[in-house]
């Protein structure tokens, strides 16, 4: 192979050339010659999942853009959410896989899919081929009438958006389709993803609910130290045929479709509630007007014998209400101020306190509840073709109960997608707001809103 003066071209060619060998015997022939699915209605959402574990991500990634065409059939994905665990391949192939995933799956007369991902820690999804949670994982998903808005932001304020404007996301929703016939109307609904060191991510969250206060945003903070020793500490960000070790990357959706969130955490209240009246940042001053660190003392001392050996946690809910508790980790005290010290960029007065306790036998059940109770509710439509529901998982690294095994054991046939984080993007409890939680289990349902 020719060599040229650019390292990462000659990466590229490289990892190109070991693509196409993969590609026996030539990569359109290949792909085109898979046997096709039946043609499904053409206005229902559809879904399809790829996995593999080969040691090397060229082919894996081949076999999961055959699994997914096989499954599509004639249809063509318009989004796709690209996992790769961060340990198993080297960061130069990890650089260009996004890429590669874009271009087999674009259509002759139809525009390539939106594809979002990243390094993740380990992968879960049903029918996971993969071995011990690593190796590649992709969800295609083919969304009839809805528009996508993929994004990269690096700071707090509003991303600029890669396809369409804010105006045409936000705008007046329609009454009728551009067909002329009438259909649900048009929600917006969002994915995002961030690298463990994108300090704005929980300020970009508040700007983001600002501008669509009634969309669902889900996802994760993905794995840190993607590249390897010597390299980037960030993680890799997927967005189209880009890769980024900066910010976050989503995709915002708008159109006739369902996102229902599924969150459980995997801590439970304890003991009594108490009032934030004293703050400065993240470091909480005073509770019911007393000093912070001795009403933290006494609402330990309150706790069983047997409660005291679970690890600790702090839940806050800013709402006030007592119905939202999202688990934080306590970092410490100051015993000059008596202060008490949180994991939360900061505190607001009148935020409701309760200590949590991490106890994964309490939220393996309450998933399974939680979980059969939604299962209970769907759709006759979309509880009878579980390909047209798509369900992606976003889950804590220190949650050691299986969300995967719950979630098949009553709903078996449904595409799953799911990848460990660092820590998890969701809505809680009463609030309807997207925000960050810890040690929690986020579920994404996205079927069409005629299902």
């Amino acid at each position: 192979m020719q060599n040229f003066p650019s390292p990462r071209l000659n990466a590229y060619l490289a990892l190109l050339k070991d693509f196409q060998r993969a590609l026996l015997p030539k990569p359109s022939s290949l792909i085109r010659s898979i046997n096709q699915a039946p043609v499904a209605d053409p206005h229902c959402f559809q879904f399809a999942l790829g996995t593999s574990s080969h040691e090397t991500l060229s082919r894996a990634v081949v076999e999961c853009v055959q699994q997914i065409k096989h499954k599509l059939g004639h249809r063509n994905p318009d989004l796709c959410q690209l996992f790769i665990t961060a340990d198993t391949y080297g960061s130069n192939n990890i650089r260009f896989a996004s890429a590669y995933v874009q271009e087999c799956l674009s259509g002759n007369n139809s525009a390539p899919p939106v594809v979002l991902g990243g390094a993740v820690q380990s992968l879960m999804g049903q029918g996971s081929k993969s071995s011990g949670g690593q190796g590649v994982s992709l969800m295609a998903a083919s969304l009839p009438n809805v528009r996508l808005f993929p994004f990269h932001a690096t700071s707090a304020s509003l991303p600029d958006l890669h396809q369409g404007s804010w105006k045409e996301l936000v705008g007046a929703l329609p009454a009728e389709r551009k067909n002329g016939t009438s259909g649900p109307p048009d929600r917006i609904a969002g994915l995002i993803l961030s690298e463990p060191h994108f300090l704005s991510v929980e300020n970009l969250l508040a700007r983001l609910r600002g501008a669509m206060p009634e969309a669902p945003m889900l996802g994760g903070v993905l794995a840190p130290n993607a590249w390897g020793s010597g390299h980037s500490l960030r993680g890799a960000l997927f967005l189209n045929s880009d890769t980024h070790d900066e910010g976050a990357v989503g995709c915002l959706m708008r159109g006739p479709l369902r996102f229902d969130q599924l969150c459980w955490q995997g801590c439970r209240p304890v003991g009594r509630m108490a009032q934030v009246t004293g703050v400065n940042g993240n470091a909480i001053t005073h509770l019911d007007n007393q000093p912070a660190l001795l009403v933290m003392q006494r609402l330990f001392t309150e706790m069983d014998d047997s409660e005291r050996l679970l690890p600790l946690q702090v839940g806050l809910d800013p709402t006030g209400t007592g119905s939202a508790f999202v688990a934080r980790n306590l970092l410490g005290f100051d015993t000059s101020t008596l202060s008490v010290h949180v994991a939360v960029a900061a505190v607001e007065e009148g935020t409701l306190l309760q200590l949590h306790l991490r106890d994964s036998t309490w939220a393996q059940q309450g998933l399974r509840n939680s979980v059969r109770e939604y299962a209970e509710c769907l759709p006759a439509d979309v509880r009878d073709r579980p390909d047209r529901l798509g369900a992606w998982l976003y889950s804590c690294n220190g949650v050691t109960h299986s969300e995967e095994a719950s979630m098949q054991a009553i709903m078996p046939s449904t595409k799953l997608q799911g990848a460990k984080c660092s820590a998890e993007i969701g809505s809680w409890g009463s609030a309807a707001r997207s925000t960050m939680l810890s040690y929690s289990s986020t579920f994404g349902f996205l079927h069409h809103a005629n299902a």
